[in-house]
């Protein structure tokens, strides 16, 4: 099935409203950085010269009509054209850059895209796992949303609708769209994740999805100092290397064991597997813009985290920005509670700061009604929350 086309006239429910430093090349950071002796010489909480930087049968009613309700009083979006539902070609990124620079911008948190973004969302994983449908009427794009396909689920991101196609059943037909796909995969479970808004909360409710964990982006001000924590100094933090590929694999499967159920697909030995794979990949790149720190206790690695930083991305967005991800934080169950998160996290930041980076940032999930531990040790340290979205499921 390529494409779907919908009467002009039908109408089921509508989609939501919705200058510094430059950082060294990826490679001479880590390199110098490593071979500097940070970790002995960095203090905590140093700071930096100011130059440095988701089945419901019932479908709800919704309005009928030739003409959708427009935001903009003078202009309304005719419903003469069918609307077609399709893949996104290549041809119309401009145009989806536009999309979604205009329809999420009242998002709280949302930064406009840049051709980077676009590149990086469908040149990368998800044009590997999935693909982005396109809902056209005539010859306008007026909604988008993101398809991933994974073994046993569909996930589905990045839903806008243009604000003057809204309250027309835009959105409901590519979720509509986007299951059908799901279903002919044989997929036993969708999720949507999206923004933590009313309107996205109030249209995904209406299609049968429930809300199932929230995620967040937290930022850290590098340039201010940072809250003092309680550090383990028994433990030795060092980058891992080589050498360590089997255990930091086996360490990775199992301080995010909680999780991965939902987060990633298939047996503990097969994410362990796929761990491996990752971890062999970049520790044998001649340049590399991370690094895996890794906390060593008595011999044993009990906990891990990662600091990176993307100098185009720094560049395209004129920031300079290092990033807690993929990942974020982690430590063995059995070695929790016991300062070693802090002692990583602390080393992390540092490490972004002596490097230039004027912010860091992590992407990271929690539950409905409390927070993670992660969570918890991040706003401790000082981070502020900058964006929310809420994840939501369904079987399609």
């Amino acid at each position: 099935m390529n494409a779907r086309t919908f009467p002009a006239t039908a109408s089921p429910p509508s989609a939501p409203t919705g200058a510094t430093s430059r950082s060294p090349t990826c490679a001479v950071w880590l390199k110098s950085a490593l071979r500097s002796g940070w970790l002995s010489r960095m203090p905590a909480g140093a700071v930096p010269p100011a130059a440095s930087p988701w089945t419901s049968t019932a479908r709800p009613a919704a309005p009928v009509g030739r003409n959708c309700r427009s935001d903009n009083p003078w202009r309304t979006l005719t419903m003469d054209a069918p609307l077609q539902i399709s893949p996104l070609s290549e041809e119309v990124v401009p145009d989806w850059l536009a999309l979604m620079n205009s329809g999420l911008q009242d998002c709280p948190g949302f930064e406009p895209l840049v051709d980077l973004d676009y590149q990086r969302m469908w040149g990368g994983d998800r044009a590997r796992t999935g693909h982005s449908l396109a809902a056209e009427r005539g010859r306008e794009l007026v909604g988008a949303v993101s398809l991933i396909f994974g073994r046993r689920r569909g996930r589905l991101r990045d839903l806008v609708v243009q604000p003057d196609a809204r309250r027309c059943g835009t959105g409901t037909a590519l979720i509509e769209a986007a299951l059908d796909r799901f279903r002919e995969r044989g997929l036993r479970l969708a999720e949507a994740q999206d923004w933590d808004a009313p309107s996205y909360r109030a249209f995904y409710a209406a299609l049968g999805f429930r809300p199932v964990r929230r995620y967040l982006l937290l930022r850290w001000n590098l340039t201010a100092p940072l809250p003092a924590l309680p550090l383990n100094h028994e433990v030795t933090v060092r980058p891992a290397t080589l050498t360590d590929l089997e255990e930091i694999a086996d360490l990775y499967a199992r301080m995010y064991s909680p999780y991965w159920d939902w987060s990633r697909e298939g047996t503990l030995e097969e994410v362990r597997e796929e761990y491996r794979a990752t971890f062999a990949r970049r520790f044998t790149e001649e340049e590399s813009n991370r690094v895996y720190l890794v906390a060593v206790l008595e011999g044993r690695l009990v906990g891990g985290i990662t600091a990176r930083i993307d100098e185009e991305y720094n560049q395209a967005k004129d920031v300079a920005l290092g990033s807690l991800n993929p990942g974020g934080v982690g430590v063995l169950p059995t070695y929790r509670r016991r300062g070693i998160g802090s002692r990583l996290l602390t080393e992390a930041l540092a490490l972004l700061r002596e490097c230039g980076m004027r912010q860091a940032a992590v992407w990271t999930f929690s539950y409905l009604e409390s927070e993670t531990p992660a969570v918890v040790l991040y706003r401790q340290s000082g981070a502020t929350v900058a964006r929310r979205s809420l994840g939501w499921e369904k079987p399609p």
